[in-house]
Formats: structure tokens, C-alpha cells, sequence
């Protein structure tokens, strides 16, 4: 009986590279987030730093310190969206990898069911082989 193969062996490989794809964008994405997280949490900080208006203060002065903090809030907002946004690209980048996982997985298991039926194929030539040497010696043993 000839060596099995999977007829489906390159389009298998070519899955795994796209599982392999899938799962380094992953990880890329979930990188993102966490430098996302970083910067948006020194923005933050940086917000929290800014003096309170506390006592009385020339009208330039408070002005400064409304525009400081207006353009601070400014950055934080901008920082808390990337972060949404790099959060949003994690689940996109989790879905890619997932159905490509599936694709693979679905190969892997055909080619598990072609690989047992390729042994039970071989197993019932053997059986059938022994039989019929068996029967041949016996009618040669008749014979003789």
C-alpha cells in the first residue's frame, strides 16, 4: 500500500502562515494597547500635576493656568482615544486570529479522519493479504 498524503498538505501550510500572520498581529495589537495605556496614563498624570486655582490671582494668571488646562484635557482625550482605538484593533486582530485558527483546525481534522482511513485502508489490505496466503498454503497443503 502506498505512503499516505494529504492532498490538502499546501493549503494546510498556507493556513498555518496565516494562524502564524494572525497571531503576530496579535500580539502587535496588544502592544499597542499597553503603549497606549502608558501614554495615556502620563497625560493623565500630567493632568492631575496642574495647580489648582487656589487664592486670589491676577486675571492672566488664571487665564494661563485655564488654557494649561484646557490643553491638557485636550491631550488626555486624544490619549484616551488611541487607547479606545488600539483596544478596538485588539478585538478586531483576536477575530482574524480566531478564524484563522478555525481554518486550521478544520484542515488538521480532515486530515486526522484521511490519516486513520489511510491505516484502516492498509490494516484490511494486510488482513486481506494474510487470507489469501493463508487460503493458498492450505489448498497447496490439500494438494500435496
Amino acid at each position: 500500500m502506498k505512503r499516505y498524503r494529504f492532498r490538502l498538505e499546501t493549503v494546510l501550510r498556507v493556513r498555518r502562515l496565516e494562524e502564524d500572520a494572525a497571531r503576530a498581529g496579535l500580539l502587535a495589537a496588544n502592544q499597542a494597547v499597553a503603549q497606549a495605556c502608558a501614554v495615556r496614563d502620563r497625560a493623565l498624570a500630567h493632568y492631575r500635576g496642574l495647580p489648582a486655582e487656589l487664592g486670589p490671582s491676577s486675571t492672566a494668571d488664571l487665564r494661563r493656568n485655564r488654557q494649561r488646562a484646557e490643553l491638557a484635557a485636550a491631550v488626555l482625550r486624544a490619549r484616551q482615544g488611541a487607547l479606545d482605538e488600539a483596544a478596538r484593533e485588539v478585538v478586531r486582530a483576536r477575530e482574524q486570529w480566531m478564524e484563522a485558527a478555525s481554518r486550521v483546525k478544520v484542515l488538521e481534522r480532515l486530515d486526522q479522519r484521511r490519516r486513520e482511513e489511510h491505516r484502516l485502508e492498509a490494516e484490511r489490505a494486510e488482513t486481506r493479504f494474510l487470507d489469501d496466503v493463508g487460503a493458498r498454503s492450505r489448498e497447496d497443503a490439500r494438494v500435496h
